[in-house]
């Protein structure tokens, strides 16, 4: 049985992970293209990369790391 609590602190969780990984992405983009002088399309390959692995490990290690199945 899902409590309606723990979605709820979920949803708040995913929330926050969202918008910090879009800071995230934001803040790469322009790093590596305003020091590196790299076009803001390679830059946004790397911006991606970067917050795949913050998407992916905050899901799994706070998001969700009392979720049943």
């Amino acid at each position: 049985m899902v409590r309606d609590g723990h979605i709820t602190k979920q949803f708040i969780y995913f929330n926050v992970l969202i918008g910090f990984s879009f800071v995230v992405n934001g803040i790469v983009i322009y790093f590596i293209t305003n020091y590196f002088n790299i076009i803001p399309e390679i830059s946004q390959l790397a911006a991606m990369a970067v917050t795949t692995i913050i998407n992916f490990s905050g899901s799994k290690f706070w998001v969700f790391k009392n979720a049943q199945i």
